[in-house]
């Protein structure tokens, strides 16, 4: 494959038993959710990076992560987002419900897709998280507002992108 113009990670768990862990000691959700995205996209981002290169800018290679508005229900807020203690086998962890834990990597989702954000800028690329099935509007000041919740949630700092189902735009 020599172009990658868009790629989905639609693929995660909810809501797993606490005792499945990832090879390396790490939550199953956080570890399937988060980590195992992020290692993905380092492995195409050079390959969108060389194909962005190549479109218009009105065509920007996109990098979308499903996430869903379970980021709303974590507990963790503020610079305390994700608890990274209970990521991890300990007593913290095990204080955790799974739920929480759940909602915790849908958190990180969205940090991972914000980072991604300033990263790519300048380079014809577009880093996005969105909840299958709403609307969400992520603003530059990081705020999240969705169309079930029209208050805005501090997670990061947001992708300046309105996603609506498939179609987004600036």
């Amino acid at each position: 494959m020599d172009r990658r113009s868009a790629h989905l990670y639609a693929r995660g768990v909810m809501n797993a038993p606490k005792n499945l862990i990832t090879a390396q000691n790490y939550d199953l959700q956080f570890g399937t959710n988060v980590i195992g995205h992020y290692f993905l996209s380092k492995l195409l981002i050079p390959l969108m990076e060389t194909t962005a290169a190549t479109l218009p800018p009105t065509d920007p290679v996109r990098l979308i992560e499903l996430t869903s508005d379970g980021h709303l229900s974590n507990a963790n807020k503020g610079a305390e987002l994700i608890n990274y203690d209970s990521i991890l086998l300990g007593q913290t962890r095990d204080g955790t419900g799974s739920m929480q834990l759940y909602c915790q990597s849908k958190s990180g989702n969205i940090l991972l897709s914000s980072a991604r954000a300033r990263l790519f800028s300048g380079k014809n690329m577009i880093s996005m998280s969105v909840h299958p099935g709403m609307s969400l509007w992520m603003t530059s000041s990081g705020g999240i507002i969705s169309n079930r919740d029209t208050r805005a949630h501090k997670v990061g700092t947001g992708s300046p992108y309105i996603c609506c189902r498939s179609r987004c735009s600036k």
